[in-house]
């Protein structure tokens, strides 16, 4: 059983916190995340390494955010397809993974509204709860037990936040709804989810935010894409047209790239598939660059709409 103690001891969370900084450099984030963090599945049909059904996984990038992660400047706006994982990637690797391997570090994630907050919060939650576990069945093990009595302490507060007062660092989660949110807190790491979403005056939300930003934070805004009109679409037009004048690096993710949009077909179906394609279907094919595997998917989700 691990020995459970009453206050954290400041000469292992030194320890902790070399160790943390040092797994990071020696394996790279993209093995950092997938040995330390758990995340929620999209479906159950997802099992765990003994075979046995569970919706929690290591966080094992996917082929867009392990992309992503090479292309990351300073500033960033993400145009997505849904279901990639852009907020989890946002909120996890600029947000939680800074937070608990450096001092003094705040990073905050603004949601489209107080419902959105709430989940991105216990996404953090669950990251946190479950770090560093072989397997999140087991009641503990000493590695999340003794992070979790140390470096990584906590003290929480009613505003969705995460302070890890042995680092004076916090992870935060608000609402743009609250056109105050931020205010008070110097911050390193500012994370702008569905931000062509956001209610009343975004551009005003995120100016008011962005003041808070120390020198040398980031910036990240992501979205999916919600019509050729507002700030944001104004932010990732300038970036592309003009990139001189912009702050921020544009990254763009069609749907088309995400691996749940592709129909696993043998040789055989794809003949039969090819050879009734009409000539909307090669348009396609040709205007998107892509092949049968995601046009056939979209065939055979008539009712699924695509922004």
């Amino acid at each position: 059983m691990a020995f459970r103690q009453s206050k954290p001891d400041r000469a292992l969370c030194h320890d902790q916190l070399q160790a943390l900084q040092a797994m990071v450099k020696a394996w790279g984030v993209a093995a950092f995340l997938a040995g330390m963090f758990w995340i929620l599945a999209k479906t159950d049909d997802v099992k765990n390494i003994n075979a046995q059904p569970t919706r929690l996984v290591p966080f094992i990038l996917n082929p867009i955010q392990r992309h992503l992660l090479t292309q990351l400047e300073t500033n960033n706006l993400l145009l997505k397809a849904r279901q990639m994982g852009g907020t989890t990637f946002f909120l996890l690797v600029r947000g939680l993974l800074n937070v608990i391997t450096n001092e003094g570090t705040n990073a905050l994630l603004v949601s489209q509204s107080s419902e959105f907050a709430e989940m991105h919060f216990l996404m953090a939650v669950r990251a946190y709860r479950y770090f560093g576990m072989n397997d999140p069945r087991q009641s503990e093990n000493e590695i999340n037990v003794s992070m979790h009595q140390n470096l990584l302490h906590t003290k929480y507060t009613n505003r969705r936040e995460l302070y890890f007062d042995q680092l004076e660092s916090r992870l935060a989660v608000a609402s743009a709804e609250v056109t105050e949110a931020g205010q008070g807190l110097t911050l390193h790491h500012i994370i702008g989810s569905e931000y062509s979403r956001w209610p009343k005056r975004p551009a005003e939300t995120l100016a008011n935010i962005r003041g808070a930003l120390a020198p040398g934070g980031t910036l990240d805004i992501e979205c999916t894409a919600n019509g050729a009109a507002g700030s944001f679409f104004e932010k990732y037009q300038l970036s592309m047209l003009n990139r001189a004048a912009s702050d921020a690096k544009a990254h763009f993710y069609p749907w088309w790239n995400t691996p749940e949009y592709r129909l696993d077909l043998n040789e055989k179906q794809m003949d039969e598939l090819e050879k009734d394609l009409s000539e909307d279907e090669r348009k396609l094919i040709a205007q998107m660059h892509t092949e049968l595997t995601e046009v056939s998917w979209v065939e055979a989700q008539p009712n699924r709409i695509f922004v």
